[in-house]
């Protein structure tokens, strides 16, 4: 099973770095791992939400925060502070409380949280 996690979280990080429709094929991958024992759901979420930060997609990232939210999935400071940093640069105010440390401090914290896990995060892939 791992190295199907594997592969599908391969495929998503080459979507999210060099695919113009990274948001429509990543929002795919979420709904054919959804009901399955895929255990990397916020790693997809992660890149999702990078994909629409570089598209400057707030109201893209701010619906994926919701959708995190409504299925149980933790919404961790990197990605909140991301959200809040693209709504602010697009003129909006974030609906919930922004993460006070910089987006480089919450990457650290997960590059560190993720030395656990068997799919690591690097560091160019934020």
């Amino acid at each position: 099973m791992l190295e199907k996690e594997e592969r599908v979280m391969a495929y998503v990080i080459q979507c999210a770095h060099n695919d113009d429709n990274a948001v429509n094929k990543i929002e795919g991958l979420l709904e054919l791992t959804k009901n399955s024992s895929f255990k990397e759901q916020s790693k997809i979420y992660f890149y999702l939400i990078k994909a629409f930060d570089e598209k400057q997609d707030w109201k893209g990232a701010l619906n994926c925060r919701e959708r995190m939210i409504n299925e149980g999935i933790e919404v961790n400071d990197f990605n909140l502070k991301r959200i809040a940093l693209l709504m602010k640069r697009n003129g909006q105010e974030p609906p919930f409380t922004e993460p006070e440390e910089s987006l480089t401090y919450y990457r650290e914290e997960l590059k560190m949280k993720d030395k656990e896990s068997p799919l690591e995060i690097s560091a160019e892939q934020f």
